[in-house]
Parts: structure tokens; sequence; C-alpha cells
């Protein structure tokens, strides 16, 4: 089974900085496609800790990710208005 997660992209000064709007973490890569592989790679690893502690978020909907991408923008994590919204696809076990 696949779930698609949102993910918020930006170019930074050097870098792609990555928000991962469902688990409320980041991480970066050094081009679009790293930072696309970096955004998987992380929530991997965030899935596999979250099973063992408290469940695997749902994805949420764009709508909701603009919204939660809002958020850390307005506490001046990320500016919105430079990155864009994609989407990464997880194999999750049953």
């Amino acid at each position: 089974m696949l779930k698609i997660f949102p993910i918020f992209i930006m170019k930074d000064k050097e870098d792609f900085l990555v928000y991962i709007p469902d688990f409320r973490e980041y991480t970066k890569g050094t081009n679009l496609e790293d930072a696309l592989t970096m955004a998987k790679q992380h929530m991997l690893l965030l899935i596999k800790e979250t099973k063992i502690k408290a469940g695997c978020p749902k994805p949420s909907s764009d709508a909701d990710a603009h919204c939660l991408v809002k958020e850390a923008a307005r506490k001046g994590y990320i500016d919105f208005k430079k990155g864009k919204l994609y989407h990464v696809m997880i194999p999750m076990k049953k």
C-alpha cells in the first residue's frame, strides 16, 4: 500500500529546504531531486519511529497542508511565497 504525503520545498540560499507538514519536520537537499529523496528517507525514518510510539499520521489534504505550511511561515521558519507543494509516495506495510 502507498500513502501520498504532501511536502513543501523552497529554494534557500544554497539548498532546498523541505518542510513535511504532517510530521512538523524539516530536512534539506542540495537540489530539487536530492530534496525529494531526502524528504522520502526522512519520512520513512519518522514513520518507523512513530509506528512504534503512536501510529503513522494520515496524509493531509493539499488544503490542510497549505494551512500547516502557512502556520510554519508565520513562525518564521519558511517563506510560503518562495516554495511549492510537492507529493511523496511512501510504501506502507499493513
